[in-house]
């Protein structure tokens, strides 16, 4: 009679494994994939499939072009290409749609999984909602802008200074003006109190 307790034993914990790497995956913030050579999902952790608004079964027709923003499909496809000749990662910016029909921006990065001979075996995705951000950066950006307008249609003069007098960024019309000298001649320097000459 032979013994399998060893064997038992191995099974069991590669269970516990198993189940451990998918707790893993589908408790991330993130959306996880892999893919077959050719980039057709086989497997989508469930905050993807949530956001997409498919489930498992659904992979098995899966086109990406069906989520990308109109703008993006060609220029996927050319990275694509690209990274399955180079075998090679890809890492870009990309609008996904939702169940909702919302697109949203996401940093996704693509990673070939290679064999020992170099030949890719699979790819696995993540994607990283980045959209907040994204919206943060484009508000923040507005606001600076708005505030350059004011501060150089600003009649006070305006100028700021490090602990040691140097001319930092803001030097508006009215601080050329008071002091008589242009932004250009001042920017990075120590503030002369006035022009000599």
């Amino acid at each position: 009679m032979k013994d399998i307790t060893k064997q038992v034993r191995s099974e069991q914990e590669l269970v516990q494994k198993e189940e451990k790497y998918r707790l893993l995956l589908e408790s991330i913030p993130h959306i996880i994939w892999t893919s077959d050579l050719e980039g057709s999902p086989n497997y989508m952790n469930h905050k993807g499939l949530a956001y997409f608004g498919k489930s498992s079964e659904d992979l098995s027709d899966w086109l990406w072009s069906d989520y990308l923003h109109e703008e993006e499909v060609e220029s996927l496809k050319e990275e694509w290409d690209k990274a399955k000749n180079a075998k090679k990662s890809i890492s870009k910016v990309h609008r996904l749609k939702n169940a909702a029909g919302v697109y949203k921006s996401f940093q996704v990065i693509t990673y070939p999984h290679l064999n020992d001979k170099g030949e890719v075996l699979s790819w696995t995705g993540v994607a990283t909602n980045i959209h907040e951000l994204i919206e943060a950066e484009e508000t923040l950006k507005l606001t600076n802008k708005r505030l350059r307008a004011l501060i150089d249609a600003s009649p006070v003069a305006i100028y700021s200074l490090d602990i040691n007098g140097i001319v930092l960024d803001f030097w508006n019309p009215a601080a050329e003006q008071l002091f008589g000298w242009t932004k250009e001649e001042v920017i990075g320097k120590f503030l002369p109190h006035v022009k000599e000459g």
